[in-house]
């Protein structure tokens, strides 16, 4: 609320959620509500606006490929670690001077599906950690650091009590005009799968 030309209030609400994303268990996940009430005040000169027309979109495909591996620990807590890996492909549309929506496809590999197999005494075999899924996307770009909300459906691949929904949720960020690191985390609604920390290249 603008109190007068340099001071105002602010009232705020925010939600955090921690998690370790499955590296270690157990997951339990801590949820955090906050609000605030603030007062800011502005010093010195103001700062004229440019409000010069920003260039026409524009509206082109941008292709994206990356690798990424980390672990994930089952039950019981400080058991062994299973390693687990993706590739990544992905075409996306610009559609604004910061959003992108996109299409793409995933190979995952999680050790630990075979694992989780043998001691449920279930039939198995090595193709059972292989996962395949197709998703959609959406992308802000942020400059050289993009955030992505991406949600996709497996095709293939043992669920073994997972949702066959998944979201990965990431942010990315450019070392060089076509090379990137990316950093996400993969689940299933509100469960943690694991973490993906990862190189890419981008067309």
């Amino acid at each position: 609320y603008k109190l007068a030309t340099r001071s105002k209030i602010t009232l705020a609400w925010g939600l955090t959620h921690w998690s370790n994303g499955s590296a270690a268990t157990p997951n339990l996940g801590i949820n955090v509500s906050t609000m605030s009430l603030g007062y800011q005040h502005f010093f010195g000169k103001r700062t004229l606006i440019n409000n010069d027309p920003l260039p026409p979109v524009n509206k082109r495909y941008v292709t994206s490929f990356f690798v990424a591996a980390f672990h994930k620990e089952l039950y019981p807590a400080g058991g062994e670690k299973y390693f687990v890996g993706t590739l990544y492909g992905n075409c996306a549309r610009i559609i604004s001077h910061k959003s992108s929506i996109g299409l793409g496809a995933d190979v995952f590999y999680n050790a630990g599906t075979v694992e989780s197999l043998k001691r449920e005494g279930k039939p198995y075999s090595d193709a059972d950690a292989w996962r395949v899924g197709v998703r959609l996307g959406y992308y802000l770009s942020l400059s050289d650091f993009k955030i992505a909300i991406e949600n996709g459906f497996y095709v293939y691949g043992e669920l073994n009590g997972d949702t066959f929904i998944y979201t990965r949720l990431g942010v990315q960020q450019k070392i060089s005009h076509h090379i990137f690191l990316c950093v996400n985390l993969k689940s299933h609604f509100a469960r943690a799968d694991f973490f993906e920390f990862g190189i890419g290249y981008e067309i």
